[in-house]
């Protein structure tokens, strides 16, 4: 049997990758041979043994099941999803909020609430389909669990950013289930039939303890800590908090894991052990009996509740309910066979929930546990306790390394330490108080205030050391595949009982891991127009040389896509750098991630077309400054001169890099009067084959007079997939077409990456059509 469910998992992780699903029919055509081979595990034709033959027939048994069940699921996903046709059109719809709306607060008068909402209708008949939206929510009124809305909204696609290295937020969009997103502009409370009200209790349980914490008025890292590890509600951890967390290796500690719920269900197996024992002095039931394991499902169920059923949870009630059922009727439960049969539950229930980290983390990390198991001699506890901890620190660097780009190096003295603080302290601690506040009981006040008072006096140190050590905590690592292969191979071997020789090669499979990563660096210039949402963000580099001008939107002193995107990319290529950074002017889409560069890597000279905010050093772009880099690059600014009283958009250093015969012209938000100024002083100088459409495809640039003389081969129009701008304006797009120019769009395409090999003509890719997936 657990062949035939490996087959199972193995296909339908596979067909989650799959670039396009088979059309309807040959569907229907394998469903007989699938059912078939099912029912005859022993079909076989190649000359092997019966036992090898029935091996493999059960797995492509399993396997075509898989394939089914993947593909099934696939078409009915694509089937929900917005229309294109209804993209930004205001839409009238009810439903109800599905899940604990996620707060974010830019500023104390703007509060963002990001939730759920499962729809019940569409007024719009041609807009019908999604089941699923997620919303934001942007008025003064709370929102929660289980309330029934009218609402009004403006939905597009799920649509996500498309980058190297960079999170991909089209795959969790498929992994959620969410169709369609958007903001809400307008809602009203109305009453749904019952029949139309989603589940939600559970959630409702997560949001009452969520506030009976935020009542208290904690410190705010403190409450946020509390609310991660009490209800998974992730609302507080903000993104220096976070950062904060990942420096030293224990973020995994804020999210109810599976290591909470199998230390939950431990203490209901615990509670079940002595009431049996304790009742069965006066009766004899089988009931009794098996109340140990009824109560750590039970325990460890409700905990998994609390935690919204995340992945990692789901994996660990899984495995619980396995054992349990297996210890009930007297049998063995292998911690192999129940990691197998985990996974074939989740990935059956939600066949795209390998596409998120979550899935792999959880389950990679209890598979070494598992592999550990098999090869480590009998010790002592502390013995046994430190080579598990020491081993799974080493063994789960690459996983990290491949899904967050970054390793703490003080990752085994944090975990030792925090692992028996917040599992068996602070975790009891806080789910005694939620019980205690549910119930109307006193007393859990003084529990929480008590939790929220260590996790203080840890979290100042913590931030103490890492604002004066941060390097000497955490490195960032973008390894190539390959490397990531033989750390894992080194990681299986470094357990085995082998020879000294062969231990010695686990060694050395590892070492290429912890030496500095030079990343995919190559001499050959590469030019990247990365996919940074409504902004513009542009990477150059030549070997160890870099520059970056513009650094894309968010908030400068929290999330932006600086960090999200850009250093990520700067990682793949190894870059230890930056040479130039251009901010071409003070906007938030174009330098909100000046400062976090900045302070993330050593840049050796700043240039801004004004002053922004809070960052103090560079110099200013003055038209006319120009340099080359060793292997033959030239850079010009063209724009601005001293001048004064320009308006925000027209100050935009405007830079011409000209590379092997091929020159790029990168605007910012200049608009036509400034175009024809520039115009009338360099005239046919501003000669270019690449030109980024200014201030992102606007109607207000872009004239006539600005292409004539570029004489651009290629337009590229940076900017969000359906704004709310209506870039690039489609009077530019005629325009651009009128000349013969192509136009190209990040948005659709993804990060535009090209390269200018010597001697040969430039070469184009688009990271979208490069890694194409069927729900993307």
């Amino acid at each position: 049997m657990h062949v035939w469910v490996f087959g199972l998992v193995l296909a339908i992780v596979c067909c989650a990758w799959l670039p396009a699903l088979p059309p309807a029919w040959v569907l229907v055509a394998w469903l007989p041979l699938a059912f078939f081979m099912t029912l005859v595990p022993g079909l076989a034709t190649a000359p092997a043994p019966a036992t090898y033959r029935t091996a493999v027939a059960t797995c492509l048994a399993g396997g075509a099941c898989g394939v089914v069940l993947a593909c099934l699921h696939g078409y009915e996903l694509l089937d929900r999803r917005m229309d294109p046709v209804c993209d930004l059109r205001e839409q009238t719809i009810r439903g109800t909020v599905a899940n604990l709306p996620r707060l974010t607060e830019f500023r104390p008068e703007l509060t963002r609430q990001r939730f759920e909402f499962d729809v019940a209708a569409f007024a719009d008949s041609e807009c019908q389909g999604p089941r699923t939206l997620l919303l934001s929510f942007y008025g003064e009124k709370m929102l929660a669990p289980g309330d029934t809305l009218e609402i009004q909204a403006k939905l597009r696609q799920p649509w996500g950013l498309a980058n190297p290295g960079s999170f991909n937020m089209q795959a969790w969009f498929a992994e959620s289930a969410i169709d369609a997103v958007g903001t809400v502009r307008a809602l009203t409370h109305r009453a749904l039939p019952a029949a139309q009200v989603p589940f939600t209790q559970h959630h409702q349980v997560r949001e009452t303890i969520a506030k009976g914490i935020t009542q208290l008025r904690l410190d705010s890292d403190a409450e946020a800590v509390l609310r991660a590890i009490t209800v998974a509600d992730r609302s507080g951890l903000d993104t220096s908090l976070w950062r904060l967390l990942q420096t030293y290796g224990v973020n995994h500690l804020v999210v109810i894991s599976g290591l909470h719920v199998g230390m939950v269900g431990g203490l209901g197996f615990a509670i079940g052990s002595f009431v049996s024992r304790l009742l069965s002095l006066r009766l004899q039931s089988r009931l009794l009996m098996i109340l140990p394991e009824c109560l750590a499902v039970l325990f460890g169920a409700f905990y998994t509740s609390l935690a919204g059923f995340g992945i990692a949870s789901q994996r660990a009630l899984f495995m619980l309910t396995c054992f349990c059922i297996a210890s009930a009727i007297g049998r063995r439960g292998e911690g192999w066979n129940n990691l197998l049969l985990a996974a074939a539950l989740i990935l059956v229930l939600n066949p795209l929930a390998a596409l998120g980290s979550g899935f792999w983390l959880s389950f990679v990390a209890v598979a070494y546990l598992l592999w550990l198991g098999t090869w480590r001699p009998n010790s002592g506890f502390v013995t046994r306790l430190l080579t598990t901890h020491t081993y799974m620190c080493i063994a789960m660097v690459p996983l990290t390394a491949y899904w967050f780009g970054k390793a703490s190096l003080v990752a085994a003295a944090s975990n030792l330490v925090l692992v028996p603080l917040v599992t068996v302290a602070l975790v009891p601690v806080t789910l005694i108080a939620a019980a205690l506040f549910l119930t109307g009981l006193p007393g859990y006040e003084t529990l929480w205030r008590l939790a929220a008072h260590a996790i203080e006096h840890l979290l100042g140190p913590a931030q103490a050391l890492a604002d004066t050590q941060a390097n000497w905590l955490a490195v960032n690592l973008y390894p190539h595949w390959l490397v990531l292969f033989t750390a894992t191979i080194g990681a299986l071997l470094l357990v085995i009982r082998l020879d000294k020789r062969l231990r010695l090669l686990a060694l050395v499979c590892l070492l290429p891991l912890l030496l500095p990563d030079r990343g995919q660096r190559d001499e050959v210039p590469k030019l990247a127009i990365l996919d940074v949402g409504q902004g513009t963000s542009v990477v150059f580099n030549s070997g160890e040389r870099v520059l970056v001008y513009d650094t894309g939107g968010g908030d400068p002193a929290g999330a932006n896509i600086a960090a999200s995107v850009i250093l990520p990319y700067l990682g793949r290529l190894g870059a230890g750098g930056i040479n130039t950074l251009v901010a071409s002017h003070p906007d938030n889409d174009h330098s909100a991630g000046v400062s976090t560069l900045i302070s993330a890597l050593p840049v050796h000279r700043y240039l801004y077309g004004a002053a922004v905010p809070g960052v103090s050093a560079g110099e200013p772009c003055i038209a006319g400054k120009s340099w080359r880099w060793p292997s033959g690059e030239r850079f010009q600014i063209i724009a601005p001169a001293e001048e004064t009283g320009l308006l925000s958009n027209n100050v935009s250093c405007v830079l011409m890099i000209e590379v092997r015969g091929t020159r790029i012209l990168l605007p910012g938000d200049i608009d036509v009067e400034r175009e024809r100024d520039i115009v009338r002083y360099w005239g046919p100088e501003l000669g270019s084959e690449i030109l980024v459409a200014a201030h992102h495809g606007s109607k207000t640039s872009t004239s006539f007079a600005w292409l004539k003389h570029a004489s651009p081969d290629t337009v590229i129009y940076t900017h969000a997939y359906g704004n709310r701008f209506g870039h690039p304006h489609p009077v530019v797009v005629e325009r651009v077409e009128s000349l013969g120019v192509t136009g190209r769009s990040v948005a659709q395409e993804g990060a535009i990456l090209y390269t200018f090999p010597a001697g040969r003509a430039v070469l184009s890719e688009a990271w979208r059509g490069r890694r194409p997936r069927y729900w993307m």
